[in-house]
């Protein structure tokens, strides 16, 4: 599969790190397309979270955007910085 092959190879080129990426990372595959891939991110980051998303094919901000908002909103929410 010509993405799950890039996906590894992605992986791959950061094996000869030594140190594991510290910042959090958000990995989701869509369950009819690649899935859960979070466990390969794991080889080379400390903080991964994510999964598989339900109903989801490729196309995840089209076809979940509920699901892509409500992400971002959690990831990138407690940086937010209300106006004074």
């Amino acid at each position: 599969h010509y993405y799950r092959a890039g996906l590894e190879e992605d992986v791959a080129a950061f094996s000869g790190c030594t140190k594991k990426l510290e910042m959090p990372i958000r990995a989701w595959g869509g369950e009819r397309f690649m899935g859960d891939i979070t466990m390969a991110w794991k080889r080379i980051a400390a903080d991964v979270q994510g999964g598989s998303v339900e109903r989801c094919g490729h196309f995840m901000a089209e076809e979940r955007p509920d699901f892509v908002v409500g992400q971002v909103d959690e990831f990138f929410g407690p940086l937010r910085v209300e106006p004074s």
